[in-house]
């Protein structure tokens, strides 16, 4: 199974390279920046890589988490909008990862995504802030999202991913 997997990994891999070279090929412009995480630098050589990623349904994301992992970097996941608050200012993250509608407290809460994003703009304006959700959370929040200042919200793993290697990048440099 672990072998299915490492497989299933370098073809997701091979599809987002493939996809990026499409794009750059029709002048997507800045959307054209998405690359598989091959390409990202090496833990030693970013700062403050560590990534808080806030979802109450972390295994819809244990493939991304892992391609992270196996990059070096360090992710902290956590279930909730009060849990990602505490752990934010216990650590030094260099990016957050948030889906958009979550259980909390018992209470599915569906702008929960839009909820941490304000508290921690309210704390720190400029750390990179990913909205990972929906297509229908896209279509719904993505206006608001924006405006309370959003690095990014989408519903597409490639796009994900890209926007991840640009915001580690900078974080690099």
């Amino acid at each position: 199974m672990e072998e299915a997997n490492a497989q299933q990994s370098k073809l997701i891999a091979d599809l987002q390279s493939q996809v990026v070279d499409i794009q750059k090929k029709i002048g997507l412009g800045g959307r054209a920046t998405v690359a598989p995480l091959e390409s990202l630098p090496q833990k030693r050589t970013i700062q403050r890589a560590s990534i808080l990623w806030v979802d109450d349904q972390p295994k819809n994301n244990s493939y991304f988490v892992q391609q992270l992992s196996d990059r070096g970097l360090t992710v902290d996941l956590v279930l909730s909008t009060a849990q990602g608050l505490k752990q934010f200012d216990r650590g030094q993250y260099g990016l957050l990862i948030s889906d958009m509608g979550r259980a909390e407290g018992g209470v599915y809460n569906p702008t929960a995504g839009l909820d941490l994003l304000k508290r921690i703009r309210a704390q720190n304006a400029s750390i990179p802030f990913v909205i990972f959700c929906s297509s229908r959370g896209v279509q719904a929040h993505a206006t608001e999202a924006k405006a309370l200042g959003v690095t990014s919200i989408t519903s597409s793993g490639t796009e994900l991913m890209g926007v991840l290697q640009r915001e580690l990048e900078k974080i690099a440099a």
